[in-house]
């Protein structure tokens, strides 16, 4: 692992006392081939101002200070979207997200590791906007980021304005109306746009866990379509004539142990598992896939939680050799064909 110098400066009042053990600091995100987050991070909040899929480029302005900061996508980058896992294009510009960012090679903090929408924040940690105001003439509520037993207060006096695209639901459905809120209520929100942290305007209304869960299972079918279709994600780790080993992302765990449905599955019934025949092909650094597909037959499937991240490790028999573009820390697709024997 390449870490950046670190010097330490030793007194003279000090030779005879012990050395003590040099602090290393915390590493850099590497360009390619690690899933890791134990590395530096910048957290920020922002609205979502551009992003290009083609480049993995785009901006956001921050709630802080206004600033328009610029990232660049990292291929692995974890996407926390309706209380599930997703992709870069599952949010919409003007969107209120949570970024982190790493140090890039290039000493840039513009490597983007991690983005979370404002639904996913508020279920994880069960903290919704109860009402304590309405302003029924200017559709504008007044309401407290909080836990529901009151006694962990996140933002006070929050200004959520509305207007003719919001929408309002219950029970799975919008069809509530902006009458049908009232103080005290709990509510859970997708915002966009807005000045500062605390005044931001509402796309969707949600007044129950059934409009939560709607939401969510949603986003896991949205994901496992995603998945099927262009293939799951990860970096190639190692590459012989006889076998190439892969570090799948994040995003594929549900999908791999069978819970993109919304249902936990048996052993038996995961989308990948030992002994099964896949294709797979190398991909840009916009994840697509390129060139043509090799085949061969899943022999290790390691699913495991490293460094707060859930990550598989996958090996597969080569059917025939694949080309030399076939290098450690190239992104590649991996596409399952035929249950396992």
């Amino acid at each position: 692992m390449l870490l950046s110098p670190f010097v330490i400066l030793h007194s003279s009042f000090a030779a005879d006392a012990p050395a003590a053990a040099p602090k290393e600091p915390p590493p850099k995100i590497l360009p390619a081939g690690d899933t890791r987050r134990d590395v530096a991070v910048q957290k920020h909040r922002g609205e979502l101002l551009s992003y290009d899929p083609a480049t993995r480029a785009g901006t956001f302005k921050s709630s802080a200070d206004g600033v328009i900061i610029s990232f660049t996508a990292l291929p692995h980058v974890l996407c926390q979207h309706h209380g599930a896992l997703g992709d870069m294009s599952d949010y919409r510009i003007g969107e209120r997200l949570r970024f982190m960012l790493h140090e890039g090679e290039d000493g840039k903090w513009n490597r983007l590791g991690l983005v979370a929408e404002e639904l996913e924040e508020l279920v994880a940690h069960d903290e919704p906007y109860f009402v304590d105001k309405i302003d029924a003439a200017k559709g504008i509520l007044i309401c407290t980021r909080r836990n529901r037993a009151g006694d962990k207060i996140v933002w006070p006096g929050m200004v959520i304005s509305t207007d003719k695209d919001t929408r309002y639901w219950r029970e799975g459905t919008p069809d509530a109306k902006f009458a049908d809120l009232a103080v005290g209520m709990p509510l859970f929100m997708k915002t966009h746009g807005g000045t500062g942290l605390m005044e931001r305007t509402a796309w969707e209304v949600l007044m129950d866990k059934a409009s939560v869960e709607h939401f969510k299972t949603e986003q896991m079918q949205t994901l496992r379509q995603r998945l099927t279709t262009e293939g799951l994600p990860g970096y190639i780790d190692s590459v012989t004539e006889k076998e190439v080993r892969l570090t799948l992302f994040p995003e594929v765990m549900s999908f791999i142990l069978g819970q993109a449905s919304g249902a936990k599955a048996t052993p038996a019934q995961r989308a990948l598992k030992p002994r099964q025949t896949v294709q797979f092909s190398l991909a840009g650094p916009e994840r697509a896939a390129k060139g043509g597909r090799c085949s061969g037959k899943v022999t290790l499937l390691r699913p495991f939680i490293k460094n707060q991240s859930y990550i598989c490790e996958v090996t597969i028999a080569l059917d025939s050799p694949v080309p030399a573009e076939f290098k450690a820390t190239a992104v590649a697709r991996v596409w399952p064909l035929e249950a396992g024997r």
